[in-house]
């Protein structure tokens, strides 16, 4: 496979997957306000707060590589790293890890891994460099 186009692969793969894990989960939560079925109890506020910050972090990655701006790798660095402990926090807190929390740990490990790949930070960052 040519290397340009494992780099557009994985460019669009990482747009979805910041898509659904942003714009999906913030999506989920208006429609669950709005509806009138979110009742969340009193002492789990701060795990709500969790996982809107971790929804934002996700868009903000999903903007940065959308627009090819120039902090793009940093922010899926940063979400992904944030993702990463997110699932291994939860994992302990819980005592045991099972595949629905190791699952997204490995995607979240393999975007970490195609960064290292020189054609996809180059795909990420802008295409027309000022002179």
């Amino acid at each position: 496979m040519d290397s340009l186009l494992a780099a557009k692969l994985a460019r669009w793969w990482l747009l979805f997957y910041f898509g659904v894990l942003g714009f999906g989960v913030i999506g989920l939560l208006l429609v669950r306000y709005f509806s009138g079925h979110l009742r969340v109890p009193w002492g789990t506020w701060g795990v709500m707060f969790m996982i809107v910050a971790f929804s934002l972090v996700n868009v903000f990655a999903f903007v940065g590589v959308a627009v090819r701006a120039p902090w793009a790798v940093s922010a899926v660095i940063v979400a992904c790293s944030f993702g990463i402990a997110r699932h291994l926090l939860f994992g302990l807190y819980k005592g045991q890890f099972n595949e629905a929390e190791v699952a997204p740990t490995i995607f979240f490990i393999v975007a970490l891994m195609l960064l290292l790949a020189p054609t996809v930070r180059t795909e990420l960052r802008t295409k027309v460099r000022p002179a």
